[in-house]
């Protein structure tokens, strides 16, 4: 098996802090991805290469947390994604106490230009799940977009510079799920995905909203200025929506508009439904949490954020709403 070793040029020479513990399944999923598989990699993101204008670390922000937390945690290695000279791991944080107890997903950063939902996910891991390990078993991908996290874009690297680029939708992995895409990260996350346990309690997509995002539809004006909430759930009787946004401190507003992008917003919550979204696309399971939902829970969130926020405000916001789903589960398990 491959050793990986994944630093920049600025971290050579270190040993990485914690313990990392590739999956059984570590060759395969290199083998049936569209990357080859090399023996020593050492991961260098060629800085200032002039091609790519990168603006902040992966390596320093992300995978330093994440090799700290291997001294705990089991650490995934799930292979390696690669754009031009840009190469990047991509992780999965594992915390299993008791084979018994339901499994949660989580999942961030999923579009690279928001990034507190994954920042919420390592703090989460570092300060909060010893409470709830003795009830649930955890699996999170903290980053599943390093590339776009480093560019700063909500795309990959494929669908940020056009020498990568392929069609419309190319690089946005948050459209690629369930289509055999080429994308490289949806196939680690898809095979993931296969390999892991067949039923998650809950699943947690962590997203935020750019005060300047605009497109062919949709203006700057458009873009909500607070939190809100989407929320899937097959049995109605189980949905949590409004009594989670209800429990946010007053510090933490709650968009409260009558639709967020053409979707019927209740109050900061939004259902996936085709009779409650003006985005029919959403309902096609292409998104991540979408197929999540899809294929392996039957209650899932997405949560969103205005980056207009100071990142300590958005991180709160985040690690709230993950804390107090558990929580409402908790209770309802002693029930």
């Amino acid at each position: 098996m491959a050793t990986i070793r994944c630093m920049n040029s600025r971290a050579q020479g270190r040993e990485p802090a914690g313990h990392i513990v590739k999956h059984p399944s570590f060759e395969q999923a290199i083998e049936s991805s569209p990357l080859p598989a090399r023996e020593g990699v050492v991961i260098t993101p060629n800085y200032g290469d002039g091609r790519i204008a990168i603006v902040r670390s992966f390596e320093a922000d992300i995978q330093s947390r994440v090799y700290a937390l291997g001294s705990k945690f089991e650490v995934r290695a799930l292979g390696i994604i690669e754009y031009g000279p840009h190469t990047y791991p991509l992780y999965e944080l594992v915390a299993i106490r008791n084979l018994e107890n339901p499994f949660v997903r989580l999942s961030g950063i999923v579009h690279g230009d928001e990034e507190a939902g994954g920042k919420a996910i390592l703090r989460f891991f570092e300060e909060h799940i010893d409470r709830y390990l003795p009830f649930f078993n955890f699996i999170a991908n903290p980053c599943v977009n390093p590339s776009g996290y480093e560019a700063c874009s909500l795309q990959a690297m494929n669908g940020y510079h056009r020498e990568f680029r392929r069609e419309k939708n190319t690089g946005n992995i948050n459209r690629s799920f369930g289509l055999s895409s080429e994308q490289q990260e949806t196939q680690l996350i898809e095979a993931a995905l296969k390999r892991g346990p067949p039923h998650y309690l809950f699943s947690m997509d962590m997203h935020e909203c750019p005060p300047y995002y605009s497109d062919e539809v949709y203006t700057v004006e458009d873009a909500p200025k607070a939190l809100w909430v989407y929320e899937s759930c097959r049995d109605k009787k189980l949905s949590i929506g409004r009594a989670l946004v209800e429990s946010l401190p007053p510090h933490i507003e709650v968009c409260t508009w009558d639709t967020i992008y053409s979707d019927r917003n209740d109050g900061g919550v939004i259902s996936f439904e085709q009779s409650t979204t003006g985005h029919a696309e959403y309902c096609e399971a292409t998104s991540l949490d979408g197929h999540i939902f899809a294929h392996h829970t039957g209650h899932s969130f997405t949560t969103e954020t205005p980056t207009g926020w100071k990142l300590e405000k958005r991180i709160e916001a985040q690690l709230h709403l993950l804390t107090h789903v558990l929580e409402v589960y908790l209770q309802r398990a002693r029930e």
